[in-house]
């Protein structure tokens, strides 16, 4: 089953099960559990890998970013989630920091559960040395960011979680965060998804 978020174009390659237009300024709905829930590939014109791959690995969809209807959509990669917690469940003795475009570190605080020691906006692998024993959680960002820290995470002993929000319209929103530069005040809860 498949579904097809857009502005208004269309992707003529395939055929949709369910076409939803959006305006601008209503993004978040391309990650709205409501509108997707009942499919399994979601194609989308809105252009945020970031959330797009936290949605993607918290309800387990393929999703598909679509930059215009003539080219090929970019698949969003999917890896393994080994659990997902509505806290975050570390051990004591580990420093947390926090990562990625979204630093939300005192929205993350209170739904952790846990003091955050430090905030590294630009996580890089030149940096993982000093990060060994760490536990990283890293706020929606650029894919490829954290699948590169994943294949250095048994070599540093490091811990990677990823912050996914949950968006359900059908309910309240009542936590702010950051959506391709915008705020956004329509997220319910977040979770917390360890990888490996």
């Amino acid at each position: 089953m498949k579904v097809l978020i857009t502005y208004g174009k269309d992707f003529p390659a395939l055929k949709f099960d369910k076409k939803v237009v959006i305006k601008p300024g209503e993004e978040y709905r391309a990650f709205d559990f409501s509108i997707i829930k009942d499919f399994d590939q979601v194609y989308t014109y809105v252009d945020s890998p970031a959330y797009a791959f936290a949605t993607s690995l918290l309800y387990s969809k393929d999703y598909f970013i679509v930059k215009n209807p003539y080219t090929m959509p970019t698949k969003i990669p999917r890896i393994k989630v080994k659990e997902i917690k509505d806290e975050l469940e570390t051990t004591k003795e580990k420093t947390v920091i926090i990562a990625g475009k979204d630093l939300v570190k005192s929205v993350v605080e209170i739904y952790g559960g846990r003091k955050i020691d430090e905030k590294e906006p630009e996580m890089n692998l030149l940096k993982m040395k000093k990060y060994e024993g760490y536990a990283i959680i890293f706020t929606p960002t650029t894919p490829s960011v954290i699948l590169d820290t994943l294949n250095v995470a048994d070599k540093y002993n490091v811990e990677v979680f990823l912050v996914a929000p949950v968006i359900d319209t059908t309910k309240e929103g009542r936590i702010t965060c950051y959506l391709m530069d915008k705020e956004i005040n329509n997220i319910n809860a977040i979770k917390f998804l360890k990888l490996h």
